[in-house]
């Protein structure tokens, strides 16, 4: 049996799309992160094929989980209404509609639609994840903050408290300094190796920086090429 998700819509805050069963004749709304390089609990996963399967937990209840995501683990689809219900996995719904007044789509009656989707697929099965005819498949950047090694669990996990401190920039040309914690955010400077910088705070694997004393200058580098100074 062959699933297709198509993103029909993606901007900066989230990616909206619609799931099909052709030999069923079955549609239904998904939601998802915006595109942010692949990045754990900030982006959607990329367009693909991908081997599903049927999986039960405590937290989700009955739910199916992607295999062999590029960078990432525990991807599933589950029940969920709004964009914050995720941190890179799949929601479904009836439709598109904001729910809550925030000005942005969520998916509607989603416990049901996931019901309705364990009733109708088999325990295994293929997921065709493509964007629409409209919209430019995203490509990941190839600087040094992409360059990442595969970061365990997605909605199952939490994240480490982060400690801030005095760090140094380990890479081997230069690393991106962004206005903000994602890959869309504009470059606003590079750093080189056994650069010093000050680090107030890691969110979801993107470091905030401060590059003087004053700390009046500051921006966003990838965490994973950055290491904290032993006192």
């Amino acid at each position: 049996m062959n699933v297709i998700i198509e993103r029909t819509l993606q901007d900066e805050y989230q990616t909206l799309g619609e799931l099909t069963i052709p030999e069923l004749d079955f549609s239904c709304k998904t939601l998802e992160l915006p595109w942010l390089g692949n990045r754990q609990d900030i982006s959607c996963i990329p367009g693909g094929s991908y081997v599903v399967r049927k999986r039960n937990s405590e937290k989700f209840g009955d739910h199916f989980h992607l295999q062999d995501v590029p960078q990432r683990t525990y991807i599933l689809i589950h029940s969920g209404n709004y964009k914050a219900d995720v941190k890179g996995c799949i929601l479904v719904g009836r439709e598109h509609r904001d729910i809550n007044g925030d000005g942005h789509d969520d998916v509607t009656s989603s416990k049901n639609t996931m019901k309705d989707l364990n009733d109708l697929l088999l325990n295994e099965f293929t997921l065709d994840l493509r964007y629409a005819d409209n919209l430019p498949t995203p490509l990941p950047e190839t600087d040094e903050e992409d360059k990442t090694t595969k970061v365990e669990n997605d909605d199952e996990s939490a994240l480490d408290p982060a400690v801030s401190g005095e760090y140094v920039v380990n890479v081997d040309t230069k690393l991106n300094l962004r206005e903000g914690p994602g890959t869309h955010y504009k470059i606003v400077g590079k750093l080189v190796n056994g650069q010093p910088v000050f680090v107030s705070e890691i969110i979801a694997e993107w470091a905030q920086v401060h590059l003087n004393d004053e700390k009046t200058i500051t921006g966003y580098v990838s965490s994973a090429y950055i290491s904290m100074v032993k006192n």
